[in-house]
């Protein structure tokens, strides 16, 4: 009888470990990106950018579902395959899902880790008229960019907002000591909104304008359509060696 009563102890014990074990959620999946904190590997060469190829980047229409998480990961996707073309050493590494900041990436190559943290680069207006364009009954019916003489101080005033909404440390508290900080700017306005400056030469400004005030912020990358068009600061390889 004592021998029957612990095995049906042990039985219910492992009833209840069953219970609590969880299959990790699949990478980039909604599951994923939600979870407190989730990981992948990322390795180098041909598997990692055919990983980083295979993300969905879909995104749902606004006013249909749309959900941060989904933006989230459409720019952190376009992000890595920057890296994967013009930083390859950075890899193997890990990309962390968590918050304050969004990811964490951290190479097997380097000892520095990269902080990344996204937002939106376009004037909260213009979501605005985003969003009210979702609610049109006509599909061809659209409200036009703003375009002109002043559009390049557009640009950059919007850049500087967005830097501004990410400068508190709590946005980056549970950042790897050490880590460098990126800010992924996600810029909605997706024509080509002037030609006499250079984009580039813009964002360097605005990032020397933060940094001269103290702001902690190591490059901006600015994602328009589903490409990083902008980088200001040092290279990611330069970033995570120094």
């Amino acid at each position: 009888m004592a021998a029957s009563a612990a095995w049906r102890r042990r039985g219910r014990r492992t009833q209840r470990s069953r219970r609590c074990i969880r299959m990790a959620p699949v990478p980039f999946t909604e599951e994923w990106m939600v979870a407190p904190r989730a990981a992948i590997r990322i390795p180098r060469g041909d598997v990692g950018e055919s990983l980083i190829a295979g993300i969905d980047t879909s995104v749902p229409g606004r006013l249909k579902g749309r959900r941060n998480w989904h933006r989230e990961r459409y720019c952190i996707a376009a992000f890595m395959r920057h890296l994967c073309a013009t930083a390859p050493n950075v890899f193997p590494a890990e990309l962390i899902r968590q918050q304050s900041p969004d990811f964490m990436l951290v190479s097997e190559v380097y000892t520095r880790a990269l902080a990344i943290e996204r937002t939106d680069a376009s004037a909260v207006e213009f979501q605005d008229r985003l969003d009210a364009e979702a609610t049109l009954s006509d599909p061809e019916a659209k409200f036009l960019p703003p375009h002109g003489s002043g559009s390049a101080d557009t640009w950059r005033r919007d850049l500087r907002s967005a830097v501004q909404r990410k400068s508190s440390p709590n946005r980056w508290r549970y950042s790897v000591p050490g880590s460098a900080r990126c800010l992924l700017a996600h810029e909605l306005m997706e024509s080509f909104m002037f030609v006499d400056d250079d984009e580039a030469h813009l964002a360097r400004g605005v990032l020397a304008d933060a940094q001269s005030t103290g702001i902690e912020l190591d490059c901006i990358a600015v994602i328009r359509g589903s490409e990083v068009r902008v980088w200001a600061g040092k290279s990611a390889a330069d970033l995570l060696r120094s």
